[in-house]
Order: C-alpha cells, then sequence, then structure tokens
C-alpha cells in the first residue's frame, strides 16, 4: 500500500499513531512533510520517499493564463479597491467547531460593512455547511460580498484578491503559489495549526485581524509594503516544503512507485 496526502499536512488530533505501519510507502511532498510523517505516524524513515507534490503542477499554467478575470462582476458591477478571498472551511470535530466558524464569518462581514470599497469572496469547502453561510451573507445585506458555489476550483477567485484568509488550508498553498499573501486566524488558538511556519501572519482574535486588515487597506495603504514582504517569506516557505527536482512530482512519483513494485525497495 502507499500512501501521501493530498493537500498540506496537519497532524491528526484523532489519528492511530500506527496507522503508519500498515503502508509500504509514503510519498512527502518534502524534507518538511516527511519529518511530521515520520514523527506523527510513527512511519519507518526508510519508507518516507520525497518526490513533490504533482496536484500544483498546473497552477504555474493558470497564474499566467488567467488574470484577466472580472472581479467586479462578482459584485453585481460594484467597484471594489482591494479584495478578500476567505476559506471559512469545514466544521470538523477536533479542527473546527461551529462556533469558529460563525464568529470568523460574521467577523469578516462586519469588515465588509464596514469597509464597503473591499470586496469580499466567500468560496464554501466543498464539504462546508454552505446554508450557514448563505443565511450570514444574507443577513448581512452586504452588496461587497460573494459567495462562491462551493463546486468551484478557489484558484480563479484567489488569482484576483489581494490577500486570503484561512484556518488551515491546502487553499494557503495554492494562494503562495500564485504569490497572494496569506493570513491564518486560529480562534481556538491551537499552536498545532500553524502549519505554514513564519510564511503567513497569524491572528487569534477577530479584533486583531480587523486592525490588520485595516492597516493595510484603509487607514495607512501599506498593503504594497506588506505583500512584497509577505510573498518573500511565502516564497522561501515554498521552497522548503517542497522538493525541487528536475522532474515533475508525478512522473517522479510513477517510477519510485514501479521500482518499488519491483524491487520492494523506495530506490
Amino acid at each position: 500500500m502507499f500512501g501521501y496526502f493530498i493537500g498540506v499536512y496537519i497532524t491528526k488530533p484523532y489519528a492511530n499513531k500506527e496507522s503508519g505501519r500498515l503502508l509500504d510507502l509514503f510519498l512527502a511532498a518534502g524534507e518538511i512533510e516527511k519529518k511530521k510523517v515520520i514523527e506523527d505516524m510513527l512511519f519507518p524513515r526508510e519508507r518516507v520517499v520525497v518526490v513533490g507534490k504533482g496536484r500544483y503542477e498546473h497552477l504555474i499554467f493558470f497564474k499566467k493564463d488567467n488574470k484577466n478575470f472580472e472581479l467586479q462582476s462578482l459584485f453585481s458591477g460594484k467597484k471594489v479597491s482591494r479584495c478578500i478571498f476567505y476559506d471559512p472551511g469545514a466544521i470538523l470535530r477536533g479542527y473546527q467547531s461551529p462556533a469558529e466558524y460563525v464568529e470568523l464569518t460574521n467577523g469578516l462581514l462586519e469588515f465588509a460593512q464596514e469597509n464597503p470599497e473591499v470586496g469580499l469572496i466567500i468560496k464554501p469547502h466543498p464539504s462546508g455547511a454552505v446554508e450557514i453561510l448563505e443565511k450570514l451573507v444574507v443577513d448581512s445585506g452586504c452588496k461587497n460580498v460573494y459567495l462562491a458555489d462551493k463546486r468551484d476550483l478557489p484558484y480563479k477567485y484567489i488569482n484576483v484578491s489581494d490577500v486570503v484568509i484561512t484556518k488551515f488550508s491546502t487553499v494557503g498553498i495554492e494562494a503562495m503559489l500564485l504569490d497572494v499573501p496569506v493570513i491564518a486566524v486560529i480562534l481556538d488558538g491551537e499552536e498545532n495549526f500553524k502549519i505554514y511556519k513564519d510564511a503567513v501572519e497569524y491572528f487569534y482574535t477577530i479584533d486583531e485581524l480587523k486592525k490588520k486588515l485595516r492597516s493595510i487597506f484603509i487607514y495607512n495603504n501599506k498593503y504594497k509594503y506588506w505583500m512584497r514582504d509577505r510573498i518573500r517569506l511565502q516564497q522561501d516557505f515554498l521552497k522548503k516544503y517542497f522538493y525541487s527536482s528536475a522532474v515533475k512530482p508525478s512522473k517522479l512519483s510513477g517510477k519510485i512507485i514501479n521500482n518499488f513494485i519491483a524491487s520492494k525497495q523506495p530506490y
């Protein structure tokens, strides 16, 4: 059996730590993920091979070809000077409570109400509580808020946004690959969710988050300088997180799996 993580790695609070012993080979995105897999899953070091992440190979082409997406069309023609992409994630025991889900969503809706020149795109998780989001958006009455279809791919929205807000998600990695700065909001204060290291800014209260958004978008217009610094840190993180090779991750993974099947050895 072979294993890999579809998205960004995070320690599973209720995982069976012996599960790693059931796999013959684990394909890791890079050294950071390899280290966590060995520690958290008690996975034998010799059976973890770093290959990169084939899932994101197409993003470089998307980034080049989709900058002309009409942002204003999302807000019924209403002009916005800046745009926030918000990933509410899903309500899931051990990861995000209903209270967190609603509190952060309401906090961003309040910010949108107070600052109508800033657009807010909310992209529900495919397994997220869309009915909750729909009610919160309708109750807010904001014209500068767009609730995307949960089946949409997030890339086209991220690509035209000025900042991505999430708790923890593959969306954060995708935003970094598209050169969009990321903010992580951890209302439960659990340090385990600081999965992006120092590549992103972390906030633990809605008030702190709003203060930051006002400082970069509204009052002092520091966005250009803030973005420059964040992108630099994000690029440094990506270099550490993903294995770099002249061979595409998908081809490298296939080669390693074939070799393993043929010889029972990962190399």
